[in-house]
């Protein structure tokens, strides 16, 4: 909640105050993402994997991190910043919706389907 929160900041700011909000905002959801995905991906997989797993998603963290700036950054070169900062918020949505399907997902099959 709090990413959506920033990105809507940012994609409506007009002054370094409210980029400095965004900042504050987004680091703090990245904060508290990054723990929980990490941790979530190591409970996934048999403790001889965790180690694959870990390079895994650090390889894809580094992709998204190299990718998430080139293809927001031309979308705020050629249409703004509003355009950039509101799609990326959908990205906070997506997971809201996810996290907590995966999660239902997982207990059903810890019950036996029931």
């Amino acid at each position: 909640m709090i990413g959506i929160v920033g990105c809507a900041v940012a994609a409506h700011a007009t002054s370094l105050l409210t980029l400095c909000v965004f900042a504050l905002l987004y680091g703090a959801s990245i904060g508290m993402i990054f723990p929980v995905m990490e941790a979530s991906a190591m409970k996934e997989v048999a403790p001889e994997r965790r180690i694959a797993a870990n390079a895994t998603f650090y390889n894809f963290l580094d992709i998204g991190s190299g990718a998430g700036p080139l293809v927001f950054g031309a979308i705020a070169q050629s249409a703004g910043y509003p355009s950039a900062f509101s799609p990326s918020g959908l990205v906070f949505v997506a997971m809201l919706v996810i996290m907590p399907l995966k999660g239902m997902a997982g207990r059903r099959g810890a019950h036996g389907g029931s």
